[in-house]
């Protein structure tokens, strides 16, 4: 049996007693409207399946709660525990093959420039050192 309406009219208002109602709520009939509308989302719930949820979801809410937050904590108890599925059969299987031969040899290339880079430095420091330190066979 799914949830009555009566429940639905004492949710939203203890909701309401918590919560500003949304703004688009004006009057009785708009009221009588929202009270149709989380009637119908909540309907394939029984009144103690929708009460629990709500009794969950006030310690979350920060704002009024739409019919879909009632029904994402209604989801864990309408699960119903299973087995884990089995793995499923591999039916094909993609192997990519990429040529990184350019790429390599650009990497390659850097690290040639940077020994290089070193070297020149390393001679201009042993030229400035010669001229500071005399070579001991002169």
């Amino acid at each position: 049996m799914g949830i009555t309406t009566p429940l639905v009219d004492e949710i939203l208002q203890h909701f309401a007693r918590v919560f500003p109602m949304p703004g688009h709520i004006d009057g009785r009939e708009d009221y009588l409207a929202l009270v149709k509308s989380w009637s119908d989302q909540l309907e394939p719930y029984s009144d103690d399946q929708v009460k629990e949820a709500c009794r969950r979801l006030m310690g979350k809410l920060k704002r009024f709660p739409y019919p879909s937050d009632v029904r994402d904590e209604l989801i864990p108890t309408n699960a119903a525990p299973t087995k884990a599925a089995p793995a499923p059969e591999v039916i094909c299987k993609l192997v990519v093959k990429v040529d990184t031969s350019e790429v390599d040899a650009a990497l390659a290339k850097v690290e040639h420039l940077k020994l290089v880079s070193k070297i020149q430095d390393l001679r201009v420091q042993l030229v400035s050192l010669r001229s500071v330190i005399p070579d001991p066979q002169e």
